[in-house]
């Protein structure tokens, strides 16, 4: 179960590369891949978390990936998964996939479509990096990307 932590981080950006193959001009294609990709996001957050609860809810921890180890120190990403993990995941892909469907109508023959969708997906990235963090270091990396898309998304009507 605690393998599966890294489906809800690897997710969001992997809809953020599959949109970025698509021409500025293809809204339908765009907004699709967006609500599809919070959209199983959302309904897979649902179905894991009555699945966790249903066993007994017992808190995950995995570690993925070092970056750096030396002596006593080590810097890796780690990724946890609780009681408040689980509400946050699900308001927060309930949220944005709201917020992705009201902008594919809202932004419709915008010039800024395909940039507002890709740094939304980008976001949520980094919300669900925050949100899944397990240490300092794998929360400062999603805070960081968090700072830069949420700065971006502020400033999309200049």
């Amino acid at each position: 179960m605690e393998q599966l932590l890294q489906f809800f981080i690897l997710l969001p950006l992997l809809g953020f590369i599959v949109s970025l193959f698509f021409a500025n001009k293809n809204e339908n294609a765009i907004a699709a891949i967006s609500i599809a990709t919070v959209g199983i996001q959302l309904v897979s957050v649902v179905f894991f978390s009555t699945t966790w609860i249903g066993s007994g809810s017992p808190i995950l921890d995995s570690k993925h990936f070092t970056f750096y180890k030396e002596g006593n120190v080590e810097i890796f990403i780690d990724l946890f998964f609780d009681k408040i993990t689980a509400v946050f995941a699900v308001v927060g892909s309930l949220i944005t996939f709201l917020v992705a469907i009201f902008s594919r109508f809202y932004l419709h023959r915008d010039s800024g479509y395909k940039r507002f969708f890709n740094t939304l997906l980008l976001f949520f990235f980094a919300y669900s990096v925050v949100i899944f963090s397990g240490n300092f270091e794998t929360l400062f990396i999603g805070w960081e990307f968090l700072g830069i898309t949420s700065f971006l998304l502020i400033i999309f009507y200049r």
